[in-house]
């Protein structure tokens, strides 16, 4: 399970709302595998995270470019990097049905490059975020919305 811990905070309380939501999903995959829940769930939480990562990608990078932040090629390179990789993975799952191995390999990727990449690249931005826009802002209103 990942734990959402005060040093994953980026400053833009909407992208944490994001990655909050991202982390109960993905921990949520690892509950209905030691549940054995089967395929059909595994296949829908799958699928969610995957849309997800994508849209959430194309908000966090619009952050990080309009606040400045220097990681911002850095966190685009690693979000191409991901869904690449989870894309293949993806499909991996769907060519052996669901085979067991793929999916605790999966769950394993998800949360190693999540944890990692929330620590070490999104909370970059928050050294660029102004004090006055930590709370939801007209930014996050027009373009997080």
């Amino acid at each position: 399970m990942i734990t959402w811990v005060q040093e994953m905070e980026t400053g833009i309380e909407t992208i944490d709302e994001q990655h909050r939501k991202l982390i109960g999903k993905i921990n949520e995959l690892e509950t209905a595998i030691l549940e054995n829940r089967g395929r059909a769930e595994t296949q829908k939480i799958l699928e969610f995270v995957l849309f997800y990562a994508d849209w959430h990608f194309k908000q966090e990078e619009s952050c990080m470019h309009y606040y400045q932040c220097p990681a911002a090629e850095q966190n685009k390179e690693q979000h191409e990097y991901f869904l690449k990789r989870f894309s293949s993975l993806h499909y991996q799952y769907y060519q052996t049905n669901a085979d067991p191995e793929i999916v605790q390999a999966t769950l394993n990727e998800l949360m190693s490059w999540t944890q990692h990449h929330i620590l070490h690249v999104d909370t970059e931005l928050k050294t660029y975020v102004p004090e006055q826009d930590t709370e939801k802002t007209s930014l996050e209103q027009q373009h997080l919305a």
